[in-house]
């Protein structure tokens, strides 16, 4: 079976929003997470939920922001392993 990992993204706006929730609303945001692993967990297709950093660092080119995305001439994101 093949191998994948996924990252996700969530723009700094969108992380300072969740930090403003309510622990309600809190909840009700993990338990939909919860909810969408566990579906990939009950298959056996989860391996791992190891985070990554949660630091990231805007990348600029001459202090031009780059894109958030692969080039658009890219089919897929390749990630050795």
């Amino acid at each position: 079976m093949n191998k994948f990992m996924l990252v996700f993204h969530s723009p700094y706006s969108q992380e300072t929003a969740y930090a403003e929730l309510s622990p309600e609303a809190m909840q009700a945001e993990i338990q939909k997470w919860n909810t969408w692993i566990g579906g990939i967990a009950a298959q056996g297709k989860l391996i791992a939920t190891d985070a990554l950093a949660p630091v990231g660092k805007l990348m600029t080119k001459g202090g031009r922001l780059l894109p958030m995305a692969p080039s658009p001439k890219a089919k897929r994101l390749s990630v050795a392993t």
